[in-house]
């Protein structure tokens, strides 16, 4: 089986499980990741945080409640905006990072995902740590998305540490990957936070 159509394999799988959790398991699970981010020495040293603001719809874990905490707070909590819906890679990026302001400054896209309006676009030199979504990811931290490859052309070259939060029956041993893919630092689940800077 080829390495594109192995890792469709593992997205149909795993799509197929979220939308299978429990309304219940689904807002319990999701506290719990927000407590075991909200608890890691990484959140509290940063200034600036980049994050992505849940696709309920998709099960994605729903960390808003950590996010709007950490605006409260006096964190700078950066957004993407997507500013080209196609999967070829190019020289451009495809995302743009803005400043999240609050709910009522965000407005969803043609994919359903909410993005921030009226804020101030940030560098990516200026974000300290990224909390990157993924749909199912292994224990070398190679994420697995949708296929469209934002995050792994935002994360390429960076130097700072990226945080996965994602249930803990999405962790998965060994994963497909390719030479663009970008492995995450930290693994936080409902159940444990996985340092893979220390394995």
């Amino acid at each position: 089986m080829s390495e594109y159509r192995e890792k469709n394999v593992y997205r149909e799988l795993f799509k197929s499980r979220r939308d299978s959790m429990s309304d219940f398991d689904y807002r319990s699970s999701s506290r719990s990741i927000c407590r075991n981010l909200s608890s890691l020495a990484l959140i509290s040293s940063a200034t600036t945080i980049h994050a992505f603001w849940p696709v309920l719809g998709r099960r994605e874990p729903d960390i808003r409640s950590f996010l709007i905490e950490l605006a409260g707070n006096d964190f700078r909590v950066v957004l993407p905006i997507v500013t080209a819906f196609t999967k070829e890679l190019s020289e451009r990026p495809r995302l743009r990072h803005v400043e999240f302001s609050g709910v009522d400054q965000l407005r969803l896209n043609r994919w359903g995902i909410y993005e921030p309006v009226n804020g101030n676009d940030v560098g990516t030199d200026e974000i300290d740590l990224i909390v990157a979504p993924a749909l199912v990811v292994d224990m070398r931290g190679y994420r697995l998305g949708h296929g469209y490859g934002y995050y792994d052309e935002f994360l390429s070259g960076l130097k700072i540490p990226v945080i996965c939060p994602i249930f803990a029956d999405w962790v998965v041993d060994a994963l497909p990957h390719d030479e663009i893919d970008v492995p995450v630092s930290l693994i936080v689940t409902e159940k444990e936070i996985i340092d893979l800077t220390k394995t």
